[in-house]
């Protein structure tokens, strides 16, 4: 889940930056498209707001950490890593929605899934295509 951020507003966003916005920036893009579409009043946004901070603080330290361990970790090392990551990704569910009324969570899970959705054929089709191209 890595990310509340890249809810169906951003998904729609084909862009593509050359640089890494500073967490702050990034925080107040994430939470401006978040109250876009899921039309987030004032007091859910200044509670959101250190939440997706937070969220995006957690997936760059992840991206940091797999760049530095490629292939060098075992079998429990492994799985403590992902056993943390996804305690982290339930805290914060539960978080988001204890702030958000029922449609807007609502709104917000069918993003979450549409998202993991698109990921998920992104990396058959790339799969897919790697293979073919290894038959060549």
């Amino acid at each position: 889940m890595c990310s509340l951020p890249n809810i169906q507003a951003q998904k729609n966003s084909k862009t593509k930056v050359p640089f890494e916005f500073s967490l702050q920036e990034a925080t107040t893009i994430s939470l401006k498209k978040m109250t876009l579409a899921l039309d987030l009043t004032l007091s859910q946004q200044k509670e959101i707001q250190p939440i997706i901070s937070e969220m995006i603080s957690h997936k760059r330290e992840i991206s940091k950490e797999k760049e530095r361990s490629k292939n060098s970790l075992n079998k429990a090392q492994t799985f403590a890593k992902i056993n943390n990551h996804l305690d982290f990704k339930i805290a914060i569910k539960k978080k988001i929605k204890d702030i958000l009324n029922s449609k807007q969570y609502e709104q917000f899970s069918q993003a979450r899934t549409k998202k993991k959705d698109g990921e998920i054929a992104k990396r058959r089709k790339k799969h897919h295509r790697e293979k073919n191209s290894e038959m060549s």
